[in-house]
C-alpha cells in the first residue's frame, strides 16, 4: 500500500511539474477524481510508509520509507485539500502518541519526515510565481475557497433538478461529464 501510494504521489508531482508554469495554484489530481479524492489516498498510503520507516530492521529500508513519507507529504499539499492535510495531522498526532508511549525511538525520525515536508512546502510557496503553493494559498485562503465550493454544490444540486424536471427518465451516464 505504501509504495503504491508512493507512485501515485509521484504521479502528482510529475503532474505538478508539468503544469507549474501554466498554473502555479494547480491543484494534483494523479489520475484521481478530484485533488480531494487523492488526498484520501495519500493519507491512508502515509502511514505504511511511517510505521516502515519506524519499525525497519535495516537503515536502507528506514530511509526508502522515509524517503516515500516525504513523497507523499508533498503531494498532499498540492492537492490542496483542507480536509486532507486535516486528517494527516490528526492521524499523525495519534501515531505520534503512540511512540510516545510504545515504542519512543520512532518519535524523531517522524518528526524529520514533518520538518521536511514543511521544508520542501516553504521552499515551493517562494519558488512560485505567485507567492503560495496550491496547498497552502488554499489554506490562506479557506474562507474564498468555502464559498466557491458551497456555490458549486448549490449550482449542481439546481441543475440536477432542472435535468429532473426536463427529464424524469434520466439520460444516463456522462451528463456531468466535466
Amino acid at each position: 500500500i505504501g509504495a503504491g501510494t508512493v507512485l501515485v504521489a509521484l504521479i502528482g508531482l510529475r503532474e505538478f511539474a508539468s503544469m507549474k508554469a501554466l498554473d502555479p495554484n494547480w491543484r494534483i489530481f494523479a489520475g484521481w477524481m478530484n485533488p480531494n479524492a487523492l488526498a484520501g489516498i495519500l493519507v491512508l498510503g502515509m502511514f505504511p510508509c511511517l510505521g516502515g520507516m519506524v519499525t525497519a530492521r535495516r537503515p536502507v529500508h528506514a530511509l526508502l520509507c522515509g524517503l516515500g513519507a516525504v513523497l507523499i507529504g508533498f503531494a498532499l499539499l498540492l492537492t490542496g485539500s483542507k480536509g486532507g492535510l486535516l486528517s494527516l495531522a490528526a492521524g499523525i498526532g495519534i501515531f505520534l502518541f503512540y511512540l510516545l508511549v510504545r515504542h519512543r525511538r520512532g518519535i524523531l525520525p517522524v518528526l524529520a519526515v514533518v520538518g521536511i515536508v514543511a521544508a520542501l512546502s516553504f521552499a515551493q510557496s517562494r519558488s512560485s510565481a505567485s507567492g503560495a503553493a496550491a496547498g497552502l494559498s488554499r489554506m490562506q485562503q479557506g474562507e474564498a475557497t468555502q464559498v466557491q465550493s458551497v456555490g458549486f454544490r448549490k449550482q449542481l444540486w439546481l441543475t440536477a433538478i432542472d435535468l429532473m424536471r426536463s427529464n424524469p427518465i434520466g439520460s444516463g451516464p456522462g451528463t456531468f461529464r466535466f
